[in-house]
């Protein structure tokens, strides 16, 4: 093989190494711009935890308290934003709920899934109440102790 051959042959595996390294680049941008990789999903729960909230129930011989605190999950992140305005509405909304319940009926409602989904329709009817459309999916209580 000539010297002229040699050197045509390893410029133009310069000149592939390049085209296939643009290119690489070029669709590694595009990939990342595209909506597959995007990291701003628009299905992606947003969760919102709320301040501690603290009730007195009515027992049979004395008044005990629940403590809980709430996280409330929703799919638009902007509505997440806009539910700390209507915090006192959820306080009031807890208080009404829980002093229609005695200490002995927390106790023995030890499901905590049923109380979620009590306190999930609840607020969902109070806050349309209030002119706050809400996509709320899903109402956590990250802690409840009851005393």
């Amino acid at each position: 093989m000539s010297k002229k051959n040699l050197f045509m042959i390893v410029l133009i595996m310069i000149g592939l190494s390049i085209f296939v390294s643009v290119l690489s680049i070029y669709g590694t941008l595009q990939l990342k711009q595209s909506q597959w990789f995007s990291s701003s999903n628009t299905n992606a729960p947003s969760y919102h935890s709320l301040d501690k909230v603290i009730i007195s129930v009515k027992g049979k011989r004395q008044t005990h308290y629940v403590m809980m605190e709430i996280a409330i999950e929703n799919n638009d992140p902007e509505k997440m934003k806009e539910i700390d305005n209507y915090m006192p509405v959820i306080r009031n909304t807890l208080l009404k709920m829980f002093s229609e319940k005695t200490y002995e009926q927390l106790q023995e409602e030890s499901d905590i899934d049923k109380l979620q989904k009590e306190l999930k329709s609840t607020l969902l009817q109070e806050l349309s109440e209030q002119s706050f459309v809400s996509n709320i999916k899903n109402v956590l209580l990250t802690k409840y102790v009851i005393q």
